[in-house]
């Protein structure tokens, strides 16, 4: 599973789901000390100062429609 960090602080709680299986895609830090920590543990994974700046988007793939036996 892939997870997106926001407010991630020095890393403890990332750290952790990595260990659990978990992939850390981004992380989002505003504390420049704390983004620093970050780059040094995490330096591939992208990493962004102010979550106001993100755009999300989602989307999936059509739901499958379901029939019932004799309709």
């Amino acid at each position: 599973m892939n997870v997106l960090s926001v407010f991630s602080g020095v890393g403890g709680f990332d750290l952790g789901l990595e260990r659990a299986g978990m992939r850390v895609v981004a992380m989002v830090e505003i504390d420049r000390f704390r983004r620093a920590v970050l780059k040094t543990h995490w330096p591939q994974t992208p990493l962004w100062d102010d979550v106001r700046t993100l755009t999300f988007s989602s989307g999936g793939s059509p739901a499958k429609t379901s029939r019932s036996r004799g309709s």
